[in-house]
């Protein structure tokens, strides 16, 4: 578990990753905060994303544009992500003008033929089929397509998976009982789909 200033640290490696994709945090001083468990999960999603670029080079087929739209919005995303979890001082309004400024983008950006690649925001009906990419994007830019983009290559593997491991660090366990909230829920969802009648 995370003191309070291993978990600042984290986060202050976080950040200078996000904002710097050729830079990565050295696995010798992240195994001081993340343990060895850590660093070898780092290293198998890097070894992974490596060899997926590596085999597949085109894999997903977009035009310059669209691919320059997709990078901006994951940059959007790990800018409120972080603002978020730094508690940021009006972070709701800043992002929602980004958010929207980069929504009105994608229409000059993205090739009418590569918009159907991604996903339209429709107004409040779409909310029921809210995807967590959104979050903290209150402006609801399109978003690529799972399908497309898990054929989107990773341009810097350890930059990438340094920044998802050390994340999850960064989230709080659950406590029990929100734990057992958690399963209480799932098993009331389960039950409800097993009773809706075929």
């Amino acid at each position: 578990m995370l003191n309070e200033l291993a978990r600042a640290q984290l986060a202050e490696f976080l950040a200078s990753i996000q904002d710097d994709a050729s830079k990565t945090i050295s696995l010798v001083l992240l195994r001081q905060f993340i343990g060895q468990e850590g660093v070898d999960e780092i290293k198998s999603m890097k070894a992974d994303l490596a060899k997926a670029k590596k085999d597949n080079k085109n894999t997903t087929d977009l035009s310059d544009g669209a691919k320059m739209y997709w990078r901006r919005f994951k940059l959007l995303s790990r800018q409120a992500s972080r603002a978020e979890l730094n508690s940021e001082a009006g972070r709701e309004e800043k992002f929602h003008k980004l958010s929207e400024r980069l929504r009105d983008d994608f229409w000059h950006m993205v090739p009418a033929l590569d918009q159907l690649k991604f996903r339209i925001h429709n107004g409040p009906e779409d909310e029921a089929n809210w995807d967590d990419r959104w979050e903290g994007l209150e402006g609801r830019p399109p978003l690529l397509r799972r399908e497309f983009e898990q054929g989107f290559n990773i341009d810097k593997p350890m930059n990438f998976a340094q920044q998802n491991v050390i994340s999850r660090f960064l989230v709080p366990s659950p406590t029990a009982e929100e734990q057992a909230t958690r399963t209480a829920d799932l098993k009331a969802t389960i039950a409800l789909v097993r009773s809706r009648p075929e």
